[in-house]
């Protein structure tokens, strides 16, 4: 069980494939965080001025379902990691970098809780437990990710 115990608790929640699988119980669930005190990013893949256009699109507002936003192709190109565009102009990277960088992101910015769809992002994760990923998966079920084995891939 995930306690949300600190006022000061930064919480991150992905875009795609997290708020914009069912953005009503998302838009009820950052602004619940926010009137609880915690701070809300909203972290996901596209570069941010994207994820703004999408998130006016789901009409989530900042200062009501969230505060702040972090692309991972914003910092991933702030890290000088080589990334390229292809036809479609979607960002691409090695994949070693970009499941890092979520966890990166979260460790930078004091991110205590993560909410993703994607269990890859948990190779960036400090093994300490110092941040929480919550798996978001199609049913609408989120639950923690653990490590069972001493395996990271």
């Amino acid at each position: 069980m995930i306690f949300i115990y600190r006022s000061d608790q930064r919480i991150g929640v992905d875009l795609h494939g997290v708020i914009d699988h069912n953005v009503p119980l998302f838009k009820e669930l950052m602004s619940n965080f926010i009137q609880l005190g915690k701070e809300v990013w909203v972290i996901s893949g596209p570069p941010k001025d994207e994820i703004e256009a999408e998130l006016a699109k789901h009409e989530v507002k900042k200062g009501e379902h969230y505060h702040l936003i972090s692309s991972n192709v914003d910092y991933l190109r702030e890290q000088g990691i080589r990334m390229w565009l292809d036809d479609k102009k979607t960002w691409w990277c090695d994949d070693e970098p970009w499941w890092a960088s979520k966890g990166n992101i979260c460790k930078e910015n004091g991110i205590t809780i993560l909410i993703d769809d994607q269990i890859k992002y948990n190779t960036g994760m400090p093994k300490d437990g110092s941040i929480r990923l919550l798996i978001y998966d199609r049913r609408g079920v989120i639950t923690q990710y653990k490590e069972d084995t001493n395996e990271r891939k």
